[in-house]
């Protein structure tokens, strides 16, 4: 859950960025473009982090599923 939050927060930030950068002023425009990418690297290595959290809590969960045994071609749990 909590990587959830910090990826939503950091899209949030990209947002605000985004934003600054948009209406930055001709003077401001180059200092803008800058935190915006280094805020859209943040936001990557968070959505990053959130599949590798699925993927491994998926992975338990299988690994803790129950096995079918097979009894003379019938299948029983």
């Amino acid at each position: 859950m909590d990587a959830q939050v910090d990826w939503r927060e950091e899209c949030a930030r990209v947002s605000e960025a985004y934003e600054r950068w948009w209406d930055a002023v001709q003077a401001d425009t180059a200092l803008a473009l800058r935190t915006y990418l280094a805020v859209l690297d943040g936001g990557e290595r968070a959505s990053d982090v959130y599949p590798e959290l699925i993927s491994r809590l998926e992975s338990a969960v299988l690994s803790c599923s129950p096995r079918p045994i097979e009894d003379g071609g019938s299948q029983q749990w």
